[in-house]
């Protein structure tokens, strides 16, 4: 029998739905029964009501009306035995006996009820089942209608609430409408009395992977986010954002025995409040990874504090990444700040980005204190004076970004010299994009003594840059110095002598035979064409991306000769050529899908759309042909590779291979030219930019006088 079954009517029925705790429940089963509550036995005659929120046992006498015997949760049933009669119910050390034809409905209604109120979760086990008959098999296959509110419900009766619960279910309209990942909790939302409930339920939704506070306080927050971190299943991130007034919502003092939560972030909020979750960090498990603090206003002796708090906090000492990102800090506290460093000593990331502080000193405050840092990234910044003579790049360091800033032509020069200045055992990886930089600093270059060089850089990206026509050999010539470099990347780049660029180009690939070039600008179809030509002689290449070349129909009959000369290709990028014969652009395709050493690609979507086409346009097998290039994997990015390397380098700490020895016999798993293909099969959430993405985009500093 389908459900809902409902066997009792009129003024019973009535008098039974008016015991219902709250008017959003939705009755699954309402019949007449005999229960025994005390396993004497000794049956008494009632009524069964189960909603999808609690099981309800009304007791009934002669000419009396029905009565609410006993209420019970399913979240507390810990064992059910179903038999063709009866169905028991073990809650605690209380057994529940239930006489009834019924009992195969009884059971198909708690257990689908069950299903739903854990749709998107891992698998869980709520309680043993024993059965003389045979039970339906009961599967979800969509996310009920209203979940997030049906859950509130729910765990309201778990928690024994009753009270007027209209407008807090309300506030979560919005979301059921859309379901984004990311739940913003606004200064109006007061949960009232249901505070653990709303906890709890918004732990249990799986399409939620971010809480945001918005200025949210209330009385009772602390027991909200503490039943929110306590029965948390999926969510990864809790920020708190425009806290600016001096009141501040309460943190729990109890201890959290469980949290998945790994990042945290403060954005516009006072230091007092990052202080007070400081504090509170002391309560929590050792899982946080991620602490970012972003456009607030904070003094020295306010960061003083905050940094003693993380140094008595033992989940803040584990801390893997730090952003401090557009926070005005005048003047930056270098003291208490690398306290911080050296005291988390798990952490591998840092990121420094928009900060109206010296990057030159930022930069050599890193190099000259003991601290462990593996990925660096300094953006959105000024470098506004030299570098010191006597920094050293951290011997951690696998990366370094410095992409967005500008500089002088000394501290340009300082920091170009001091990447080369030091023999490293790891090669780091290098990102200096959309640099503001005048042309006398490539020029500057010159006054390096590359004679003296050290190969230390295994990557670099250069994209959104402009290159001088004269004084750019310079910046070749440091290129040049290293032997060990596996990937340029050269992305909508401008070179005001293009011919020479490409030159410079080819004979650098050719020299140091590196592995890997992404290119994409201004140039000539014809100079895309010499330079296509000129890679297919490079047998070692692994990756090759051409992006809005628009180098037309030639172009992409040259692309196919170059791939089809490369034997160990792994990666390509090669949309945008711009052609007009979509039967030229399939045979690209074809070549791409048909090498076996290819693992990942784009699409050809912008080609696509130049010829006014989509998939669905084509005729079955050039359709084929595209629909197999959309489902390949898509090509890897340097933050890829990165956290490639810094998977591989962890591996390498893990099992305590720390002598030159066992990094020397572990390096070649990070430096061979096969990376690209390792990477493409390891699996990384986007990691595109994510400060960009989540926080807002920052311009480029402005320039600066010489």
């Amino acid at each position: 029998m389908s459900l809902p079954l409902i066997k009792i009517d009129g003024s019973k029925s009535d008098i039974i739905k008016e015991a219902i705790w709250f008017k959003t429940e939705t009755i699954l089963v309402m019949i007449s029964m005999q229960y025994d509550l005390e396993n004497s036995k000794k049956y008494k005659d009632g009524f069964l009501l189960i909603t999808n929120a609690a099981i309800y046992i009304f007791k009934s006498k002669f000419l009396a009306q029905p009565k609410l015997d006993k209420k019970i949760h399913p979240l507390l049933i810990t064992k059910i035995k179903v038999n063709p009669q009866q169905i028991y119910f073990l809650v605690g050390e209380e057994i529940i006996e239930i006489k009834t034809p019924n009992t195969i409905e009884i059971f198909e209604a708690i257990n689908t009820n069950m299903l739903e109120m854990s749709y998107g979760l891992p698998q869980m086990k709520f309680y043993d089942i024993r059965s003389t008959v045979k039970l339906p098999q009961t599967t979800v296959k969509s996310r009920p209608k209203g979940l997030l509110q049906a859950r509130i419900v729910f765990f309201a009766h778990l928690y024994n609430i009753k009270s007027e619960i209209g407008g807090v279910l309300q506030y979560f309209d919005k979301f059921e409408q859309k379901q984004n990942p990311m739940l913003v909790i606004g200064q109006s939302f007061s949960p009232a009395g249901f505070a653990s409930s709303v906890g709890t339920a918004i732990g249990w939704e799986s399409s939620i992977d971010t809480v945001v506070f918005q200025a949210n306080i209330h009385s009772s927050f602390a027991n909200m986010l503490h039943a929110l971190l306590e029965n948390n299943k999926m969510i990864e991130k809790i920020a708190f954002t425009d806290y600016k007034a001096d009141i501040f919502p309460k943190f729990p003092t109890a201890q959290i025995q469980k949290s998945n939560v790994k990042k945290w972030w403060f954005m516009r909020c006072k230091t007092q409040l990052m202080i007070d979750f400081a504090e509170f960090s002391k309560n929590l498990p050792p899982t946080i990874e991620e602490l970012t603090i972003s456009g607030n206003v904070i003094s020295d002796e306010e960061f003083k504090k905050l940094e003693a708090k993380i140094e008595t906090s033992p989940s803040l000492k584990n801390l893997n990444i730090l952003n401090i990102i557009r926070n005005k800090m005048n003047p930056f506290p270098f003291d208490s700040f690398m306290n911080a460093i050296q005291v988390t000593s798990k952490l591998t990331t840092l990121t420094l980005r928009g900060m109206d502080s010296n990057a030159s000193d930022l930069f050599t405050t890193i190099c000259t204190s003991p601290n462990r840092i593996k990925v660096l990234n300094l953006t959105h910044m000024q470098f506004r004076s030299a570098i010191i003579e006597t920094a050293v790049l951290p011997p951690s360091l696998i990366s370094i970004n410095v992409s967005f800033c500008a500089f002088l032509s000394a501290s340009f020069k300082t920091l170009m010299h001091l990447f080369i200045s030091q023999p490293r055992v790891v090669p780091f990886s290098l990102q200096m994009q959309c640099l503001v930089i005048k042309p006398i600093s490539y020029g500057i270059l010159e006054t390096i003594d590359f004679s003296k060089a050290y190969s230390n850089i295994s990557e670099v990206d250069w994209s959104g840059n402009t290159l001088p026509a004269l004084e750019s050999r310079f910046f070749f010539a440091f290129l040049f110095t290293q032997k060990r470099l596996q990937a340029l990347k050269f992305d909508n780049i401008t070179a005001e002598d293009s011919q020479n660029f490409l030159k410079n180009l080819v004979q650098l690939l050719a020299s140091l035979r590196v592995s890997a070039i992404d290119l994409s600008g201004r140039f000539e179809s014809t100079e895309i064409l010499q330079f296509l030509e000129s890679l297919s002689y490079m047998k070692w290449l692994r990756r090759i991306s051409i992006k809005n070349s628009l180098a037309g129909d030639n172009g992409v009959k040259q692309m196919i000769k170059t791939i089809s000369n490369l034997p160990n290709l792994n990666e390509i990028n090669a949309d945008g050529f711009n052609c007009e014969d979509i039967t030229t652009l399939i045979e690209l395709w074809q070549a791409i899908n048909s090498k076996p050493t290819i693992v990942s690609s784009d699409y050809p979507s912008v080609d696509l759309k130049g010829m006014k086409l989509s998939a669905n346009d084509l005729v079955n097998n050039d359709k084929q042909v595209i629909e197999i290039a959309k489902q390949r994997k898509r090509t890897t990015t340097f933050d890829h590779r990165v956290m490639f390397v810094l998977d591989q380098m962890n591996k390498v700490f893990e099992t305590h291979l720390l002598t030159a020895e066992d990094v020397a016999e572990n390096l070649s798993k990070i430096s061979s030219p096969d990376i690209f293909r390792q990477t493409v099969e390891m699996v990384f959430a986007d990691a595109v930019d994510k400060i960009d993405k989540e926080m807002g985009s920052s311009s480029k500093p402005s320039n600066i006088e010489e």
